[in-house]
């Protein structure tokens, strides 16, 4: 991944991420101390859940999202099994990463 990307991750994902890749998180144990944490928050769980394509890019252009992380964790906590907006639209989406707790995506769309 390039040196500037951005990654969404959750919250408590946020510093291993910044560690293990060296890349940018949009929120992590820190941020909790920023004006807009509610609205942040809310903005990741949505990234999670949404089904629509639409929504979910609106968010990733505002945080300049390139790269989506799901981890076992995060699966567990939101009770999903996959990130649907990004496993229907390839046009948008890429599996670059896939092992068998984790996967990472590619935002193609800008």
């Amino acid at each position: 991944t390039p040196e500037d990307s951005i990654v969404l991750g959750r919250i408590s994902e946020g510093h291993m991420i910044n560690q293990i890749s060296k890349r940018k998180n949009i929120a992590d144990n820190y941020f909790l101390l920023s004006d807009d944490v509610d609205e942040r928050n809310e903005d990741i769980i949505t990234l999670y859940n949404t089904p629509f394509t639409a929504r979910a890019l609106e968010l990733i252009r505002r945080y300049k999202i390139n790269y989506i992380f799901l981890s076992e964790s995060t699966k567990k906590q939101f009770n999903i099994d996959d990130i649907t907006y990004a496993r229907l639209n390839e046009e948008c989406f890429e599996e670059v990463y896939k092992n068998e707790e984790n996967k990472v995506y590619k935002i193609k769309c800008e």
